[in-house]
């Protein structure tokens, strides 16, 4: 049959054993994801709450937590991947707003390099998760390319979407490190206190994490309802229901969203885009290289898959212990 997702890449190459691993780390994966966006929005929100002087309630991150909930559930509720693709649009739109009036902001404050650590080996995890949290989004991909109208378009669309925003978030890291220095905090848009701007932008930033939710948590959603051999609509509303308010009661269980992202994408979106497609590349090459004698894989492919996957498994390593 097609290919649609991830784990169909994974049984094809991986077998039913290797795909099982896959469906666990990926509903892991995209749980964690929803437990971090509903922190993100209520550790927003109180910075503007506390700032503002808001009901007790607003100024409560666990509650707005809870609060938030039923949206996440409506959205999680969403199948049409057309509707789900045109609020990320604006999804898109609003998060370059935001990161610009941030940038912004950043730069009106006085530049004080030396301030500036080079390393610090004990937030390992909370960079270097973070970037993998933001980067190795590789499970959610293949469903996109599933529903593109022309599939050919998928990979130069990928290519160039992916390195735009690589530059654009090292622009926007290396800016934001010299502007606020050490103390900046794991959102950074908390850096932003009073004022219409910084209510503006904090407001587009939690529309840009909720515009972006249904297509992230697609995958896991497909992947539980293939579990139990479909679902009806009714079944399937359920369980994405049970989803959300338990990402939520895992989401104000934990007292740091920086720790949580550092967590998520340092060790399962690592294993996700970095440990299982060497695994499989050089799964499908040893068995083409058996049966056609011809091997799929560059001598530049089996230069960099060790490499790769030696580093993913000190990536992994390294977060666990430092966080």
């Amino acid at each position: 049959g097609d290919i649609e997702n991830y784990v169909d890449i994974s049984t094809l190459t991986l077998g039913s054993k290797g795909s099982t691993l896959v469906r666990i780390i990926m509903c892991l994966t995209c749980f964690g994801v929803c437990s971090a966006y509903l922190v993100f929005i209520a550790s927003t929100l109180v910075t503007m709450g506390t700032a503002y002087g808001w009901p007790a309630f607003a100024q409560s991150e666990k509650t707005l937590i809870y609060a938030i909930s039923p949206l996440m559930v409506a959205l999680a509720w969403m199948r049409s991947v057309s509707g789900v693709s045109i609020i990320s649009i604006f999804g898109n739109i609003s998060v370059l707003v935001g990161m610009t009036f941030v940038l912004l902001d950043a730069l009106k404050n006085p530049i004080s390099l030396s301030s500036l650590p080079m390393a610090v080996p004990t937030q390992f995890s909370a960079y270097v998760g973070s970037v993998a949290f933001l980067f190795l989004v590789h499970f959610a991909l293949p469903d996109i390319e599933a529903n593109m109208g022309d599939r050919k378009k998928f990979a130069s669309a990928a290519f160039k979407g992916y390195w735009l925003c690589a530059l654009v978030c090292f622009i926007f890291g290396g800016v934001g490190a010299i502007g606020y220095g050490p103390q900046v905090k794991s959102v950074a848009i908390a850096m932003l206190e009073t004022g219409f701007i910084a209510v503006t932008v904090k407001l587009l930033l939690c529309a840009n994490v909720l515009a972006t939710f249904p297509l992230i948590v697609r995958s896991s959603f497909t992947t539980i309802e293939d579990a139990f051999g479909g679902m009806g609509l009714v079944s399937s509303n359920i369980m994405r229901t049970v989803y959300v308010l338990a990402a939520a009661f895992c989401g104000a269980s934990i007292p740091s969203f920086g720790k949580l992202v550092g967590l998520v994408g340092g060790v399962a979106c690592t294993a996700l885009g970095m440990t299982v497609p060497v695994i499989m590349l050089n799964k499908v090459n040893k068995e083409t290289l058996a049966k056609s004698g011809k091997p799929i894989m560059s001598g530049l492919d089996k230069v960099l898959s060790p490499f790769i996957f030696v580093l993913s498994v000190i990536i992994m390593a390294f977060v666990v212990a430092t966080s």
